[in-house]
């Protein structure tokens, strides 16, 4: 039982605490997604393009 008062009490400090930091800056959440997306190498874009061209003929 105090093991769960304890718990409670470390997610109370913890919502705190985020409320108190705010949202993240707009910035801040573009450079994380940057970070994330990973864009296939050009030569893929090229050939997807020649093969788009290709079929409407």
């Amino acid at each position: 039982m105090a093991t769960m008062e304890k718990l409670m009490k470390a997610f109370e400090s913890l919502k705190t605490f985020q409320q108190q930091q705010g949202p993240p800056a707009a910035e801040e959440l573009f450079q994380k997604h940057e970070a994330q997306v990973q864009l296939p190498p050009p030569i893929y874009f090229l050939i997807l393009s020649m093969s788009l061209d290709l079929s409407e003929r």
